[in-house]
Parts: C-alpha cells; structure tokens; sequence
C-alpha cells in the first residue's frame, strides 16, 4: 500500500510541476494578468501537497509526533494564508472589468479576510508550543465542518468569478485556461463535500489520499493543454505569399498613438494588407 500511496503521490507531483511550468511558459507569452494569478495559485497548491505529504509520512510511517509536526503545520497554515490571499487577488482581477460591484467586493474581502486571520490563530496556536508556551487546549479549537465550509465558498466564489468574467482583450487560450480552472474548482467543491459526507456518515479513513486530489490532476492538465494550445498558435502562421503573421499591437503602442479597442483590432489586419471588415 505504500508503494502504491508514493506512486500516486508521484503522479500528482508530476501534475503539478508540469502545471506551474506551462503556467510559467504561458505567463510570459499571453502577458494575462489572470494566467499569473493562475500560476501563484499553483505554485501554492503545490508547496501545499508537499506539507501535506510530509505530514503524514513522519506521523503515520516514521512515527515523529511534536514538536516537529507543529512545525510542519505551521508552514502549512503560512501557506494556506497566501492560497487565499491569492483567491481574493484573482477574483478582484477577474470582476474589475465587469463593474466590480462593491457588495460582491465587500463579500470576498470579508470572506478572504477571515480565512487569512483563521489560518494565522492557527500558525500561532501551533506555533506556540514550539516556544515552551503551553496552552489551555491541546486540539485547534474550530470544527472541521467550519473550516471546510469557509474554504468551499471561497473556491466557490473564484470559480464563479472563473467562469462568468470575459476580460477585455482575452484570447482563445486564455479563455480555455480561465473556464478550465473554473470548472475544476466547480469539481473541487463537490468532491470535497463528497469526501466529508463519507467521513461523517461511512467512517472511511484513506489518507492521506483525498478526493479533491483530482482537482489538482485537472488543474495541471488543463494548464498543460492550454500552453501547448497557446504554442501552437504561435506557429500557426498563414501561408499564402506576401502575408505576414498577424501581430498584437501592445499596450504601449496603444497608449502612445491612444487607439481604441476597437482601432486595435484592425491594425494588425490592415497591416497584412487585409479589409478592415
């Protein structure tokens, strides 16, 4: 069973790895706002496995108990806190150019908020005793239940966020990219309410093998795809005579001769000789 748990843990690494390598590759070709907060999520997700694997191997196989895995939860909680200081910045990025509501933004700073400071009272509570303070209770105080609660609606909201915003200017890769993801937190969600009613109601116990672990194949491979999509176009390039490849003006050009959006569209067009239709 071991080796089985260390080659699907392979697995999943090998997902995230390429995942955050396409997002890398991507960030730099479609300069999108959205594909870098996309990567900072990512990247996250990733470190995140690893304590979470690291966890479990020293206190279910090697047998450590604290103080070291407070110090491993302590990272993890760090981690946790930018995870959802990354959700808030990527669900404002996404609505900031759909009207931005401001009781929609009062939700997810209010929301984004209580993650961040529940996952600090967890970094000091595991923290603590790492510095010889000892404490009333020997347990985090806060259910499971509202832990898992808090973190679906985040998702939740940035999956929405995802899957409903159209920013300006986006290409076909990106979009792909964005309603991939969007999804994949849709499947997060509800693998994860599925995960807990087994727990609570089928007493099953398989960590540290977790149903919402599909969510990070699906994220990496939708990554995967829409880089090699973005590279392909990128070497799809007309062949008739006398065309030349079609160019995006940049947002510096824009700025300096103040072109529309509408003039952006059709001065690459105009420049290989096409209509302006």
């Amino acid at each position: 069973m071991k080796h089985i748990l260390f080659a699907f843990y392979i697995f999943l690494f090998t997902c995230g790895s390429s995942g955050i390598i396409a997002l890398g590759i991507m960030s730099v070709r479609e300069k999108s706002g959205i594909v870098q907060r996309l990567l900072g999520l990512q990247i996250l997700l990733f470190l995140g496995l690893g304590v979470e694997l690291a966890y479990y191997y020293l206190q279910s196989i090697i047998g450590i108990s604290d103080p070291l895995l407070n110090g491993i939860a302590v990272v993890s909680n760090l981690i946790q806190s930018g995870l959802y200081i990354a959700a808030f910045m990527a669900i404002r990025s996404l609505m900031s150019g759909r009207g931005y509501s401001p009781v929609f933004g009062g939700i997810n700073a209010g929301l984004s908020l209580i993650m961040v400071l529940i996952s600090a009272a967890a970094v000091v509570f595991f923290l603590l005793p790492l510095l010889g303070v000892r404490l009333p209770f020997d347990r985090w105080p806060l259910p499971a239940a509202a832990g898992y609660s808090l973190t679906g609606i985040t998702f939740l909201f940035l999956a929405i966020c995802l899957l409903w915003a159209s920013p300006e200017e986006e290409s076909r890769t990106a979009r792909f990219l964005r309603r991939g993801w969007g999804y994949s937190l849709l499947l997060f969600i509800f693998l994860s309410l599925l995960e807990r009613m087994l727990k609570l109601f089928a007493d099953l116990n398989y960590a540290p093998v977790s149903f919402d672990n599909i969510f990070f194949v699906c994220s990496g491979v939708v990554s995967v795809i829409a880089c090699v999509r973005a590279l392909y176009q990128e070497r799809d390039i007309p062949e008739k005579p006398g065309i030349l490849p079609c160019v995006e003006v940049t947002e510096e050009t824009a700025a300096r001769f103040q072109l529309t959006l509408r003039e952006r569209e059709l001065v690459p067009h105009i420049a290989r000789g096409l209509a302006n239709k």
